[in-house]
């Protein structure tokens, strides 16, 4: 603050301080609208569940350099990082910044105007002072413009380096702009989200925090060594921001739904999706409906999704070396619950040998028509698939077998649903729950005692679960409206009916029943399982007594 000349009073306003800088004293969020900012959460795993108070911002300032010099961004546009802790997971809340304006390589100068006799190159018909900025950035040499806005007069002034400095007059019609950096060409918001996403889901956010000056450590009966750290491992992202409770995002965990072969991509594609992420692909490939998306290959240098309806297992020639892509095969056990050395289903007429994983075994259960198959057994010593109706939950315990050489899998309740992003329906909701996860609420809407739940949305900002009687199948009676952070889930089967309009049977079944269509999604494999029918036990040592 000065008065007549003199300083009589300095404040700090980003308590800067040039030994030890915080970028988070730098706040500019407040210069960006709601559509120039992205909120995320990454979590992290670590080997300690005790919070690290003395290496929280070392933490976070180890993580925002990786991330930062990874994706090739201004550590500004980082802002309001936040660590914490929850048992073993580490959350790292934040927010992305859309890229500074082209305005801000240059200085403002209001009423001033390169004079009349300068060298300089005039462009009419200029709307804005931010097209002129593009035009002196974009034409080499450029050091400075003027932008006259009542005349969309545009002026660029080109002089060489060493020259004399530009001669300013006064105007009030205009403004005059000299270039202060150059340090400003980034990528836009959006871009930049799907650089972060690849960090995290492809080739890995990682950083070493070395213990050294920790709590953590004083706490020891042995000295810190220098060498001693924590590795923090980043696992899934997502920007669908909620209290740090420790619950995961859906879509996030989609990726997890498929095994990666690094360093290949597919022979050909059925489709071909361009400026997408490696999740946003995972989530296009389950969700695609034209054909049965099998495997995607993702090339990480054009962030190019190429979706395949071929299964590397199923034709091993399929893949070629790609050192740029990684290629995605479906791991179909990632919807089922896993209960080791435990069976359930000895005694089901639904059973197939020469099965070659239990992966092939899920895609048998998620493809068989005879009746809903919730679960399957798979003894890998004697490669046989034993499919099954009924969850491990509702099984008499005494029909429970141990068995150390098998496994027993049950269907995950998400697994029922089908989802639409940022969508949600619009004035049918039946009974709303409050801080669960999506999981949680896709077991509350099948056990619903009150109704026939046919949809819920959740709304992961808010960890809010809304259960509804609408069936978003219903061409033409349901309305979806578009939601920011929810998405709607819809329910492909109900008490021995599919939604998606696949006939069923009730009852036993004595003969595998697949549609053509699942049958040419199985794979050519398929031709060498073997199926056992017209009986309801073949492995004498498993069934029930």
């Amino acid at each position: 603050m000065w008065e007549n000349n003199q300083l009589i009073n300095a404040y700090n306003i980003y308590d800067f301080d040039q030994d030890n800088t915080n970028p988070g004293a730098f706040d500019v969020t407040a210069c960006f609208e709601d559509n120039e900012s992205i909120d995320f959460q990454i979590a992290l795993t670590t080997p300690t569940v005790r919070p690290l108070p003395g290496l929280r911002r070392t933490a976070v300032q180890l993580l925002a350099s990786s991330i930062t010099q990874t994706i090739k961004i201004s550590p500004l546009r980082l802002q309001n990082l936040q660590l914490t802790w929850t048992g073993g997971i580490a959350f790292l809340k934040g927010t992305l910044l859309d890229a500074p304006p082209i305005t801000a390589k240059f200085e403002y100068n209001p009423g001033k105007m390169i004079q009349q006799s300068s060298q300089g190159r005039f462009l009419n018909n200029i709307i804005t002072v931010s097209d002129c900025a593009t035009q002196c950035n974009n034409l080499q040499g450029c050091t400075a413009f003027d932008y006259c806005s009542a005349s969309q007069v545009c002026r660029l002034a080109t002089l060489p380096p060493n020259s004399p400095a530009l001669a300013i007059m006064n105007n009030s019609n205009c403004d005059f702009y000299p270039l202060v950096t150059t340090n400003i060409q980034q990528s836009d918001l959006q871009t930049a989200w799907v650089a972060l996403k690849n960090l995290v889901f492809g080739t890995g956010l990682k950083v070493d925090v070395p213990l050294s000056g920790s709590p953590f450590n004083r706490s020891r009966s042995q000295p810190t060594r220098p060498d001693q750290k924590i590795t923090l491992t980043a696992r899934w992202i997502t920007d669908q921001v909620a209290p740090v409770n420790g619950r995961t995002a859906i879509d996030s965990l989609t990726i997890q739904q498929f095994t990666a072969r690094p360093g290949t991509q597919g022979k050909g594609s059925d489709d071909r999706i361009s400026g997408v992420s490696v999740d946003d692909c995972a989530v296009a490939c389950v969700n695609e409906l034209t054909f049965t998306c099998q495997s995607f290959s993702y090339c990480y240098t054009t962030g190019t999704c190429f979706m395949s309806r071929h299964h590397p297992d199923d034709d091993p020639s399929f893949l070629r070396r790609s050192p740029s892509c990684d290629t995605y095969r479906r791991n179909y056990t990632s919807d089922y619950e896993k209960f080791d050395g435990q069976t359930v289903l000895s005694a089901t007429d639904a059973i197939y040998q020469n099965v070659i994983s239990d992966s092939a075994c899920a895609k048998l259960c998620n493809n068989y028509n005879g009746f809903h198959c919730e679960s399957f057994d798979y003894c890998s010593n004697i490669r046989t698939c034993f499919l099954g109706r009924t969850h491990y939950y509702d099984v008499p315990k005494a029909n429970i077998k141990q068995a150390p050489a098998c496994a027993h899998y049950s269907r995950s309740y998400m697994a029922d649903f089908l989802s639409t992003a940022h969508k949600v329906v619009q004035l049918r909701d039946n009974r709303i729950i409050q801080d669960v996860t999506a999981q949680e609420c896709a077991k509350l809407c099948v056990q619903e005692p009150g109704f026939t739940c046919m949809s819920f949305d959740y709304c992961g900002n808010v960890t809010e679960c809304r259960l509804s009687d609408a069936s978003v199948s219903s061409t033409g009676q349901v309305t979806l409206q578009a939601s920011a952070y929810c998405d709607v889930f819809s329910r492909q089967y109900t008490a021995g009916a599919l939604q998606s309009g696949d006939s069923t049977s009730s009852g036993s079944s004595t003969s595998g029943k697949y549609s053509s269509g699942s049958m040419a999604g199985l794979g050519h494999h398929t031709l060498g399982y073997q199926r056992l029918a017209d009986t309801r036990c073949h492995l004498p040592l498993l069934c029930p007594t």
